[in-house]
């Protein structure tokens, strides 16, 4: 697991305001990377990567956003 998406799980186990503040901060960074490896690959004209961090992308935030949805529920 990258460092980041740890060091987000460490700090949004903390269950505080400021847990969730600084979770969502990292796990922000660490989408806005995987965008920016998005963009590198398609400049450099290897499609076949650039579409492999997209889905990477899709995924991890469809599964965030299915994860809210069970705590919720």
């Amino acid at each position: 697991m990258a460092p980041a998406l740890r060091m987000t799980r460490l700090i949004k186990e903390s269950n505080t305001f400021f847990g969730e503040f600084f979770g969502a901060l990292f796990e922000s960074a660490a989408v806005q990377a995987s965008f920016w490896v998005f963009d590198y690959c398609l400049s450099r004209k290897s499609a076949a990567w650039s579409w492999v961090v997209w889905y990477m992308v899709f995924f991890f935030l469809l599964g965030r956003w299915v994860m809210g949805l069970l705590v919720i529920v």
